[in-house]
């Protein structure tokens, strides 16, 4: 299984198409090890249980990712919300609000992608995050890496599931063991809700 797993994280990079240049490839990441030196909330960890339940303390709010004047484009954004997403493959799936109490559940997931590379605030509630987030794309819009998807849950009343748009064949999401790359076919083209557009 790790075997398959690795052969597949290799495919899944040698497609990756960057339009940004190396340079910006390399500006994209260069600050996600400090960005993971700041404490993920600022209630100390003693007080975790006390003070929080079983979904543990909200998330701080990350420094706002600064982008510079040589790699500024939507595109590189777009890229950079990717990768950023991909730092948390393998976190288990678990209903918390940060990594450090052990994983992530959908929304919470896709919240902390934002919140984490960019400084981004979004609601950790689906609903309200698939009501409320950046702003909701017409169906007939081209999907851009870094979208976030929504899915109907079974009674097609709510909105049951949340995951990151990567291409159009794969989105990044919560589910099952935890975060993964997943084939964006069957279930997910068939409970495809809508879009929504936090950066540009």
């Amino acid at each position: 299984m790790r075997f398959l797993l690795v052969v597949t994280m290799s495919l899944f990079y040698s497609a990756f198409a960057w339009a940004s240049s190396p340079d910006c490839k390399a500006l994209a990441t260069a600050d996600l090890t400090f960005r993971q030196q700041l404490p993920e909330t600022d209630i100390p960890k003693e007080h975790w249980q006390d003070c929080c339940g079983s979904w543990g303390p909200r998330p701080a709010i990350y420094p706002v990712f600064s982008k510079t004047p040589e790699c500024s484009t939507s595109e590189w954004l777009h890229d950079r919300a990717i990768l950023v997403a991909m730092n948390f493959v393998g976190l288990p799936y678990l209903h918390r609000h940060i990594p450090a109490m052990g994983g992530l559940d959908c929304s919470n997931f896709t919240a902390w992608v934002y919140n984490f590379g960019f400084g981004i605030k979004i609601d950790s509630n689906i609903q309200r995050q698939a009501d409320s987030a950046g702003h909701r794309l017409s169906l007939d819009e081209p999907l851009l890496p870094g979208d976030l998807l929504f899915f109907w849950a079974s009674d097609k009343q709510r909105i049951g599931h949340a995951a990151i748009y990567r291409d159009e064949k794969f989105l990044i999401d919560s589910t099952g063991p935890g975060v993964q790359i997943r084939a964006f076919s069957g279930w997910y083209k068939e409970r495809f809700a809508w879009a929504r557009r936090v950066i540009d």
